[in-house]
Parts: C-alpha cells; sequence; structure tokens
C-alpha cells in the first residue's frame, strides 16, 4: 500500500464541491500503486479512486495519460475513466500535488492468477497493442540504458560496499545490452510498461480491468510482453509456471502473433524487463522514500527472473510457443 501525502478532511471537502459527485463519506488508501498516493473515495454519489502524483517526473506526462485513458475506454479497453468537475476540469490540485478522479472499476487483483486469467490479460495486453496503434505517445523515461545507467550511477556506491558481487553481474549485463536491443528494428508502439497481477482486477475469473497507465509509453511491443510474461508466469519462489506461460503467451499470440525478429529478441527483451524492475526495486530499496504506507517490493524476485533467463536462453519454447 502507498500512501505519501495525507489529504486533510477540509480540503478535499472543498474539492468535492467542484464535482457533481455528492457528498463525502469515506476516504482511505488504496493497495493499488507504487509511486502514487491513492485513495478510495467514497461519496453519497458513488465510490471513485483519487490519485495524488507523486512523481515529478510524470507531472509532464498527465495531459497525455488523461487523453490515453479517454482513448483506450472509447476502445473498450476496460480502464479508469477520467471524471471532469463542473467546468470540465480533469486535473486539480491537492494538498500541493498534482491530484486526479477516475471511476473505480469492479473486482479484486489475483494472488495466484489462473490460466484463464492469464489468458485474458494475454489477449488484454494485445488489444492495448492494436488499439495504440491509433494513439501516439511519449518515450519511456524508465527503459533504455541511458536510464539505466543513471540509476546504476546512484546505486553503485552502496551495491560496491554491501553486495559487490550483485554490482558486478548488473554492469556486466547492462554492457551486453548495450550492443543494441532497443535500437533494434522491430514492431513499437502504446506500451502498458507495467501490466503486473496487482494492476488488474478480476470478478469470478472474469477480467473487468486494468490500471496504472502512468508508465504508458512508446517502446517496442516485445519489451511489453517480456514484462507481462515476468510478473504472470512465475511462482513466488521464482520457478516458471508453464500453465500460465503457455495461457499468456496463447492469449497475446490469439490477436497479434509477434514477427519473426521479435521472437529472436525475445531472451534479450526478457532480460532487459527483469533489468528495469530490478533497478527500480533496488533503488527503492536503498533510497526509500517516506510515507503512511508504503509497498516495496523485493528486488530479489528479479534478480532471480534475471538469472533465469540469462540460463535458459531457448526459454519459453515450449507448446503453443
Amino acid at each position: 500500500m502507498s500512501v505519501y501525502t495525507q489529504v486533510g478532511l477540509p480540503e478535499l471537502v472543498t474539492l468535492l464541491e467542484r464535482y457533481p459527485l455528492g457528498t463525502l463519506v469515506s476516504l482511505s488508501g488504496m493497495t493499488n500503486g507504487i509511486d502514487n498516493s491513492n485513495y478510495r473515495l467514497e461519496t453519497s454519489g458513488g465510490v471513485y479512486v483519487l490519485t495524488l502524483i507523486e512523481n515529478s517526473a510524470q507531472v509532464e506526462r498527465l495531459p497525455q495519460l488523461l487523453a490515453l485513458l479517454t482513448h483506450l475506454s472509447k476502445n473498450a479497453i476496460p480502464c479508469p475513466l477520467p471524471i471532469a468537475d463542473n467546468s470540465g476540469q480533469l486535473l486539480q490540485q491537492l494538498a500541493g500535488k498534482p491530484a486526479l478522479l477516475v471511476n473505480l472499476l469492479p473486482g479484486c487483483s489475483p494472488t495466484a492468477p489462473t490460466a484463464g486469467e492469464c489468458y485474458q490479460v494475454g489477449q488484454l495486453l494485445a488489444n492495448i497493442h492494436r488499439v495504440g496503434q491509433h494513439f501516439s505517445p511519449q518515450p519511456s523515461n524508465l527503459n533504455g540504458l541511458p536510464q539505466w545507467r543513471m540509476l546504476l550511477d546512484r546505486l553503485r556506491p552502496l551495491l560496491f560496499e554491501q553486495q559487490p558481487e550483485l554490482l558486478r553481474q548488473i554492469e556486466q549485463e547492462i554492457d551486453r545490452l548495450s550492443d543494441g536491443f532497443f535500437n533494434q528494428s522491430m514492431p513499437a508502439g502504446l506500451c502498458h510498461s507495467d501490466l503486473f497481477p496487482d494492476n488488474s482486477l478480476f470478478v469470478d475469473g472474469k477480467l473487468t480491468g486494468v490500471l496504472d497507465f502512468h508508465f504508458a509509453c512508446h517502446e517496442q511491443l516485445i519489451y511489453d510482453v517480456a514484462i507481462m510474461i515476468n510478473a504472470w508466469g512465475f511462482q513466488a519462489d521464482g520457478s516458471p509456471n508453464l500453465d500460465r506461460l503457455r495461457a499468456l503467451w496463447q492469449g497475446y499470440c490469439a490477436l497479434r502473433p509477434p514477427v519473426t525478429e521479435e521472437l529472436v529478441a525475445f531472451n534479450d527483451a526478457l532480460r532487459a524487463a527483469a533489468m528495469r524492475f530490478l533497478l527500480t526495486r533496488l533503488r527503492d530499496r536503498y533510497f526509500p522514500r517516506t510515507g503512511q504506507q508504503v509497498l516495496r517490493k523485493p528486488p530479489e524476485e528479479y534478480l532471480t527472473r534475471l538469472q533465469f533467463h540469462q540460463q535458459h536462453r531457448a526459454f519459453l519454447q515450449f507448446e503453443g510457443l
């Protein structure tokens, strides 16, 4: 759970006066999200999600985010829809932070996804990639070697002192990826870039929502597939779950079969996807942000993923690939 900024009752009531949503009933922190503060807001008119943008790098991307959510909603992607106030404004200021309200989608995030749920998620990502052909997002600020090298420069003194072997592994892997994965010519377009189980919602095994498009960007599509595979296809102990993996892959391929170049580069994509979350989770461990309720995920999960893909270059050569 992540709540970095506390919202005062008087300013919240003042904010709600600008909306046709009724009077305040309750406000509580939500489990969704790591980078921003998320609240479940209940009023006499319904239940909503209030998000305060904590990451300054995301602020300039907010107009794109709002346009993207509107675009996806119009194209039958079950994502949150921004709510405008009485004057038509989507963005607000609350507790000194940019804030927005969206509708609360039904359902819960799966803790142990089934193969059926994974198949739907694969289809969902393929649909996002297809619908995204008609939307032009900005490049990512978290993917790619320049950003990772900046993260590593910040982490290097601490890793050198406390985890020198891990530092060596990361440096070697970044050097290897510098040979050109992100420069390869492959299909690119709108990517969710953070499609984890806790960013999805299901009701009785049926997908009802996809959340957290704050990192949506223009990137290689196979890299987005790799993020999904790493997030959904492994057990808590780091071992692959072949039933989930087949379902993810088959669901995606049913709507958008990857081209040959993407299949050839898939191991690099899986390793790059693991590297991104290994670095960001190490950053969150060594440079924690303060807040009342803050969720921090263990970087070891993604070190295990990275090492698995290093050792199994032919990974995913199972039935259905």
